[in-house]
């Protein structure tokens, strides 16, 4: 996993995928479209939808962390981030799997 630090430009969905793409910097993060959209609307205090969705969150700065396939993991606004100074290229963490 490795997080990193970015301002979202926005987000693309195209029904019924399931998966959203939300560019943020230069990278496009994959989003799962229910509970991961939900959560960056909920988070910036948007509608559900694309539109409002996009209006919202563009322009935002948040610290997001993705798995190696650049699925995104969990984010926080950048204004709330209490953990460590995030570099430009990204803090890479050991992925060891627990059973």
């Amino acid at each position: 996993m490795i997080t990193k630090k970015g301002v979202i430009h926005g987000v693309d969905y195209r029904f019924p995928s399931g998966i959203a793409l939300m560019h943020v910097g230069d990278d496009v993060v994959y989003v799962e479209s229910g509970y991961g959209l939900r959560s960056l609307a909920a988070c910036f205090g948007a509608r559900e939808g694309e539109g409002d969705l996009n209006e919202k969150i563009r322009g935002e700065e948040i610290v997001y962390s993705v798995d190696h396939m650049n699925v995104l993991c969990g984010f926080t606004p950048a204004g709330q981030w209490e953990g460590p100074e995030i570099p430009e290229e990204g803090i890479e963490e050991d992925e060891q799997e627990s059973y």
